[in-house]
């Protein structure tokens, strides 16, 4: 516990003087993702990220398994030594092929979520937004890694230490600087479209998930190249399509990222000013051979704006779900 305190200290002090900063990423708006976006829809696609791989991570004893997260990567000595020292640190979590996930997805991936979340807190008047939104944002990560940890046979203390203690830390920091926040969005066009979460008929979380887009601009071409960054590393590219924007990639959906085992997946978007307003992924994570997921925006049900989700399995499972205005949906699995 008092290496805890340490480390809140240390990283928590710095963000509680951070004043108000410009709003540069999040948007109020009653389409696309972030017409629901707030603190609870941000924790369950970021801490529930994982299920996207189901063969490997179970929802089975989420709660229990932050305790265990808290253990191994707190008691940082001995954390490093169970999962085969300092070297075997580095080798798998920093300069690796096996690291690459921490780059793409924690140190950029997380960065821009954690500023969109503070801009979020900063846009619904709260006092110290940075303040909130670190502490949300590290709960939601905390939860991820308890997600992973029921996976013991090949991840050990190495991978949450590494996710916490290093690049989930220092994506916070560097998005506070607005100039690489402009870089990202402007230059790359670096969006978020992650998907819907629900919860089932069982009480567990579907369609859950982050995802993050880069779209650079190339001189004046109407063409871009299109990146989709998470469990499915898709490349193609995006054109225009009346007053929308159509994307079309493929690539790599990884069914076991830590053997870098994959599946070909396609995936086509729709969206406006960079707000997704649907995709269809075929063939990528979470068994899916097709997966569906219309954004609000699209559908209305009377005063509420609807956001629906439709997939199919490998084993011929469906699941459909629905989100009325509200975080978190609700869904079905048949």
């Amino acid at each position: 516990m008092e290496l805890m305190r340490l480390f809140l200290f240390m990283f928590l002090f710095p963000v509680i003087g951070l004043k108000a900063n410009e709003i540069l990423i999040y948007q109020k708006t009653k389409t696309g993702p972030y017409a629901t976006f707030n603190p609870i829809s941000y924790y369950f696609n970021t801490a529930f990220d994982t299920i996207q791989n189901p063969n490997y991570f179970s929802q089975k004893n989420y709660l229990e398994n932050h305790e265990k997260i808290l253990e191994r990567t707190f008691n940082l000595k001995q954390g490093i030594k169970d999962g085969g020292g300092f070297e075997n640190l580095l080798k798998n979590e920093i300069i690796g092929l096996r690291a690459m996930p921490n780059y793409f997805l924690h140190l950029l991936g997380s960065g821009y979520d954690f500023r969109m979340l503070a801009e979020w807190f900063q846009v619904n008047q709260y006092r110290s937004p940075y303040v909130w939104a670190f502490i949300v944002s590290y709960i939601s990560h905390l939860g991820n890694e308890a997600l992973e940890s029921s996976n013991e046979k090949d991840l050990n203390a190495h991978d949450h230490i590494a996710d916490l203690l290093l690049f989930d830390l220092i994506s916070k920091f560097i998005y506070m600087n607005p100039e690489y926040v402009r870089f990202l969005k402007h230059n790359l066009g670096m969006s978020s479209w992650p998907y819907q979460p629900f919860i089932n008929q069982d009480g567990l979380i579907e369609n859950a998930g982050s995802n993050f887009i880069l779209r650079p601009q190339i001189h004046n071409y109407q063409v871009k190249p299109f990146i989709h960054l998470g469990m499915q590393l898709l490349v193609g590219i995006s054109f225009p399509y009346y007053s929308y924007t159509l994307s079309m990639a493929t690539g790599p959906a990884f069914t076991d990222p830590l053997r870098d085992k994959s599946r070909l997946a396609l995936g086509i978007y729709l969206d406006r000013e960079d707000s997704l307003l649907a995709s269809l992924i075929l063939n990528g994570t979470d068994r899916f051979r097709a997966r569906l997921n219309i954004y609000p925006g699209i559908l209305n049900i009377g005063p509420w704006t609807t956001g629906v989700m439709l997939a199919n399995s490998s084993d011929d499972e469906w699941v459909a779900g629905m989100n009325l205005n509200l975080p978190l949906g609700v869904a079905g699995r048949w």
